[in-house]
């Protein structure tokens, strides 16, 4: 049976990958059970490869970015299912999809105009490193009842719950996210592993060297 040999990908062993580190955006308040994993898992990608450093990486404003794009593709994407079988759908995820419906052509056109822009230009990120590593999400879980319970509750929870997650739908770059550590409440938390679009082998075969130094994607919450 053919097995990927993950410790040379394109000539490049795990040891000489060079990982950033957007901190200014991503790293920003995360709770403190998240913030404590993604330290023990920056520690063991120090160990495993040619160092970390801190990179500049714009991503605030980008749901403004993106919304009018995002909007319109995925109202077009769910237009048939809308129409036999809203009931399906969540409440706010029917909401929002039906938004789309409301975008205008000028408006969408821009947004992509916007979106092209940003990803020819937000690759100078990598030009000192070759991955970018982020947590996955900056907070816990959170209920469903929570979440569910009113519109504006909601989308802030789904706000937060995306921050980490949307640029790079943005920036059309391959993303990985592998397990890194449980809260004390036993929910799971993530790495996240970014390289520029078309060139995803490294963030994997960096996913998997992560994966053979820690035993985190075996482990599993204690049960109640």
């Amino acid at each position: 049976m053919y097995r990927a040999r993950w410790d040379v990908i394109n000539g490049k062993t795990v040891a000489s990958v060079r990982v950033g580190m957007a901190r200014e955006f991503f790293f920003a308040d995360l709770d403190p059970d998240i913030e404590a994993a993604m330290s023990d898992a920056l520690q063991v990608l120090q160990r495993l490869t040619a160092g970390l450093r801190d990179i500049a990486l714009a991503a605030s404003g980008q749901d403004q970015l993106r919304g009018a794009v995002r909007a319109a593709e995925a109202y077009a994407y769910h237009a048939e299912f809308l129409e036999k079988s809203p009931e399906s759908y969540q409440p706010e995820t029917l909401r929002r999809l039906r938004a789309g419906a409301d975008v205008k052509t000028p408006a969408y056109i821009q947004g992509r105009r916007e979106v092209d822009l940003t990803r020819r230009t937000v690759g100078k990120a990598f030009e000192t490193v070759d991955v970018i590593v982020t947590p996955t999400i900056a907070l816990t879980q959170p209920l469903l009842a929570d979440v569910t319970k009113d519109v504006s509750t909601s989308m802030a929870v789904s706000t937060r719950t995306i921050r980490n997650t949307s640029p790079f739908n943005v920036y059309g770059w391959p993303t990985i996210s592998v397990p890194c550590g449980f809260t004390r409440s036993g929910l799971p938390i993530g790495l996240q592993i970014s390289e520029p679009s078309g060139q995803d082998a490294v963030a994997l075969q960096l996913a998997h060297a992560h994966e053979q130094a820690t035993d985190w994607h075996r482990r599993r919450p204690p049960t109640r």
